[in-house]
């Protein structure tokens, strides 16, 4: 369901109503309803009736929208929200609120969790029941039937059928009704007993009239597009026949007396008649200009037919088939009934709005009653004596007293409510009903309909004055606005504005209620103590929306025509700030707590949050298909906004400026007003003609958490991440400690920190605890350092080498292998090294710099041997040993050990003695020797080969096999053997003995 925008009216909200036929003409005959109605998408209850060729005639296509700021009290235990240290509100993660109950506006009924009530929406047509005692309406616009008893006239059913029920008949043989479905081309049976669908009957197309023949047990249907009748029989609920009529057939009427049917054929201006018993056309004769209705009168066994084109009514003789008188009446009669307690018969003219009343004695017309908008259908009620009036263009049923005339009864069969206020003061909320022009009063506590007020013509829009203690409500159709006190459930005032008044809010400094009146571009400002308007100010095109700003003193009113929004001052009472917002602004509400104004933007699908500060746009918050009302709950700091097109209502977190839920509500919300004292919602469904009551659990108590950062140099940022809650805001810290706060309930969380600069790392305990008071939590940073290392090789035994890094100094004698020195850990960066002179003796590398970064650092130190005067380097080279392996020679008494493939001392001329240390696994080549020196001497090869015990063994083996696995193959083998000698021996006996003897 789109909303219609119309220009300088705003967005109109229109009720799916059926398919326009024959012209738009829809009428009711006997039980079977037509109408006019408007273009498809252009119908509704506050559609008024346009006649062919009144140009004039204006349609009102309403789509009411409550706006304005709600009085809502702060809640006893408010969801407490931290203050992040850099002033970065955290928010509290609150429940999801959910509709806990349904209430039913039209019978008062309280139904558990998202009902979807049915309810009727432009009745066609009525029948009455006479074995239960109620009526059934056929609810054309809704596709239901709704279920009247005609007693206590509550609706206390409502059937879904097929699309578009257009016509009904009661069959009272077996306490069932059938129901012609136009656009769905069936007929569905109702049991009256279980009101429920027992059977759907398909057709050949749109059914149109029908009528029950209680002695043949048959049903029948007229087709105007195939010319024909169908007869149905309510035994098999199966077309039995097909009877071809005149053209366009419509009405159609049982005739008790003579058994027969009487079809008024619309096009081609005659009467059909049909033999019941024999289902075949007995008799066709010429009427007024397009026939629709037809009833029986059973006192003189006459026939009455509407001609809607003469305006006047054909009296038939059923005996001679002749026309006995043609009776004037208003334009455009249709529906038809006899009263057989009064002898007369009742007309229906859905254009005027009244009822024809046609004595049967002198077939004249005695008198015409004025009824509800569009009547439609007809039907008698025997039990009580009176008539029964489908008005399709109110949506309500009215009930005539045949004895006095007079209306006794106006049953609404839907409501249609629009704006919501709570009145915290008596716990109730107040609900406009732009269907039945009432202010519908509800218990918060009971949640039951409690009082019913009238007001004026479309209520729209409602705001409860605190400071009064009144309700006022914008009379849309009436440009009017009701001031009822909450004490005496009374109007005391009503206050005449302009053009179109839809939003209203309170300004609780001034005692005052401002409204914008959509058609003459401004706002009106009533007293509440004078309930007079003081003054008027002029805004942009088509003001709708109006929200009260306490903490400036300010108006915000949003204006749909031109999509901007009027910032009004209260103490001047002029516009000073216009502010552009999304397409076709509607609702409007102010955010006490984060001193903001939120805007529903209908055709942008969004919401523009609005600083009171600077009057500028802040966030845009993308809520979906067309918001329209939108409403600050102050005890969560939470908007709700709806969107009708969806049927959901959206909940914004007003902190994060995100939607944080959404809850799917009844058909197409629109007003929603908040009770704060209980943490409940009352959403205002438009279409569903209900009130959805969301529960959202109060927020339990909760605590401040601070962390307090320490150790961090200037400037660097932090963050704490708590498990389950979302992430803490980034902070800069100062150098000399910094904080940052959350709310917390109670309970155990993990947590962990860290900073941008990963050169520091955090150190705290997790988790930490939240108890009944407020938690310190303490997070220390200390600079990362990276572990600092040298090894030496290549010294003998005893000598002592030194060196220092980045200026500190370090020594140590080497034991001849391989000496490590360590430093203290260094963070990220790059340091100096220098190795000590040891005579005798050069250091590879003997000076440069480390670098860290991110890993501990290492460097190797070489030492081999330097010659002096006298001395000559004798060099011993290896190969075969794997890298990095620890060997060893000894010359001339001197050990030195090294992992690099080489070794080096310094001798004198002569020959020396040399020793190879030995290796694991290996063998050297040579294992020792002399080396003769005199001067340079080439380098010594010592060849290392793995020695032959270290090589691979040869286990012994059996059958090329290891020996367990050799001897168990040897002895499965025999066991083949063994056992193939037993089957041998087995089988030779077997065929040795004597054959099994055959009786």
């Amino acid at each position: 369901m789109e909303g219609l925008r119309l220009p300088g009216v705003g967005v109109r909200r229109l009720p799916a109503r059926s398919t326009a036929f024959l012209g738009c003409l829809l009428v009711t005959v006997s039980g079977f309803g037509f109408a006019l109605v408007a273009p498809t998408g252009h119908s509704g209850p506050s559609s008024s009736w346009v006649e062919p060729g009144n140009a004039t005639a204006r349609a009102s296509f309403h789509d009411p929208v409550a706006s304005g700021v709600r009085h809502a009290e702060l809640r006893s235990q408010p969801a407490v929200r931290g203050v992040a240290g850099n002033g970065l509100r955290v928010p509290t993660v609150l429940p999801a609120p959910v509709v806990n109950d349904t209430l039913v506006l039209l019978n008062d009924t309280l139904q558990a969790g998202n009902f979807l009530a049915g309810h009727g929406q432009g009745p066609a047509a009525v029948a009455y029941d006479r074995g239960k005692g109620e009526f059934f309406v056929a609810d054309m616009g809704s596709g239901n039937v709704s279920v009247i008893n005609d007693t206590s006239q509550v609706v206390v059913a409502t059937v879904a059928v097929r699309t578009s029920p257009i016509a009904l008949a009661y069959d009272s043989g077996r306490g069932e009704v059938y129901v012609s479905n136009y656009e769905n081309a069936s007929v569905s049976v109702i049991s009256d007993t279980t009101d429920t669908v027992v059977a759907t009957i398909p057709l050949a197309s749109a059914p149109g009239g029908i009528a029950y023949d209680p002695a043949q047990g048959t049903v029948f249907v007229t087709q105007y597009y195939t010319h024909t009748v169908e007869v149905i029989s309510d035994s098999t609920n199966a077309v039995v026949k097909i009877i071809a009529v005149g053209s366009a057939p419509y009405g159609i009427a049982y005739d008790a007396g003579e058994g027969e049917v009487f079809v008024a054929n619309l096009i081609s201006d005659n009467v059909s008649v049909i033999g019941a018993g024999s289902d075949t056309v007995l008799k066709t004769f010429a009427v007024g200009s397009e026939p629709l209705g037809v009833a029986y009168e059973s006192q003189t066994n006459q026939v009455f037919v509407t001609n809607s084109n003469s305006s006047n009514v054909s009296v038939i003789s059923d005996t001679n088939f002749q026309i006995a008188a043609t009776v004037s009446v208003s334009p455009y009669p249709g529906a038809v009934v006899f009263d057989p307690n009064q002898g007369e018969v009742f007309v229906a003219h859905v254009f005027t709005n009244n009822l024809s009343v046609i004595a049967t004695i002198g077939d004249v017309v005695v008198r015409n009653i004025s009824i509800g908008a569009g009547p439609a259908g007809l039907a008698y009620d025997l039990g009580h004596m009176q008539v029964v009036v489908a008005n399709h263009g109110s949506s309500t049923v009215g009930v005539i007293s045949d004895t006095t005339n007079a209306i006794v009864g106006t049953i609404a069969l839907e409501d249609l409510p629009t704006g919501v206020a709570f009145d915290g003061a008596l716990r109730e909320f107040f609900v406009a009903d732009s269907s039945t022009n009432r202010l519908d009063v509800v218990s918060a506590t009971t949640r039951q309909v409690v009082a019913t007020i009238p007001v004026g013509i479309e209520p729209t829009a409602v705001v409860y004055d605190s400071g009064k203690s009144e309700v006022f409500v914008s009379n849309y159709g009436a440009n009017s606005v009701s001031v009822v006190s909450d004490a005496t459930n009374t109007v005391v005032a009503t206050v005449p504005v302009q053009a179109a008044p839809e939003g209203v809010a309170y300004d609780a400094a001034r005692g005052e209620v401002v409204v914008a009146d959509l058609d003459s571009n401004n706002v009106s400002v009533i007293s509440d103590s004078s309930n007079t308007v003081v003054r008027t100010i002029p805004v942009g095109t088509g003001p709708i929306g109006v929200a009260c700003d306490g903490g400036k003193g300010e108006l915000f009113v949003t204006n749909f025509g031109s999509a901007n929004v009027s910032v009004i001052s209260d103490s001047t009472d002029s516009v000073v700030a216009t502010v552009g917002v999304g397409a076709d602004p509607l609702g409007v509400s102010y955010d006490s707590g984060q001193g903001q104004v939120f805007v529903a933007n209908s055709n942008s699908g969004n919401v523009s949050e609005i600083s009171d500060a600077t009057n500028t746009v802040g966030a845009t918050i993308a809520v979906g298909s067309v918001p329209e009302t939108i409403t600050y709950e102050a005890g969560q700091g939470e908007l709700f906004v709806t969107s009708g097109v969806v049927d959901k209502v959206s909940v914004i977190s007003d902190m994060t400026d995100l939607v944080t839920s959404t809850v799917r509500v009844g058909g197409n919300p629109d007003g929603v007003a908040y009770d704060a004292g209980s943490g409940t919602t009352y959403v205002s469904n438009y279409l569903q003609g209900t009130i959805s009551i969301l529960s959202q659990a109060l927020a339990p108590p909760s605590f401040e958490v601070t962390f307090t950062e320490t150790g961090l140099p200037s400037s660097a940022t932090w963050f704490v991440n708590i498990s389950g809650e979302p992430a803490m805001s980034v902070r800069a810290s100062s150098g000399t400690g910094a904080t940052q706060s959350i709310s917390l309930t109670a309970g155990t969380y993990p947590f962990s920190a860290s900073t941008t600069n990963k050169t520091w790392a955090p150190i705290y305990a997790s988790p930490f605890v939240v108890g009944a008071s407020p938690v310190a939590v303490s997070i220390s940073f200390r600079e990362v350092t990276y572990a600092v290392s040298f090894n030496e090789t290549g010294l003998p035994a005893g000598e002592s080498w030194s060196m220092s890094f980045n200026g500190f100094p370090a020594s140590r004698a080497t034991d001849g292998g391989t000496d490590t020195v360590s430093f203290a850990a260094v963070p990220n960066g790059t340091y100096p090294y220098v190795i000590g002179v040891i005579p005798g003796y050069s250091a590879t590398p003997s000076r440069g710099n480390l670098t860290a970064h991110g890993a501990p650092v290492h460097q190797d130190i070489n030492f081999s041997a330097a010659s002096e005067r006298g001395q000559y380097v004798v060099t011993f080279e290896e190969s075969g040993l794997p890298a990095r392996t620890s060997w060893g020679v000894t010359l001339n008494g001197s050990l030195l050990t090294s992992t690099s493939p080489s070794l080096s001392f310094s001798e004198a001329n002569g020959s020396f003695p040399f020793d190879v240390s030995l290796v694991a696994g290996h063998a050297a080549s040579p294992s020792s020797g002399s080396v003769h020196v005199a001067g340079a001497t080439p380098p010594v090869s010592i060849t290392f080969r793995l020695s032959p015990m270290s090589g691979p063994t040869h286990a012994p083996t059996f059958l090329g096999l290891p020996p367990l696995e050799g001897y168990a193959l040897l002895g499965g083998i025999g066991l083949v053997v063994l056992g193939g000698i037993v089957g041998a021996v087995l089988v030779r006996r077997r065929r040795k003995s004597p054959p099994v003897p055959v009786d």
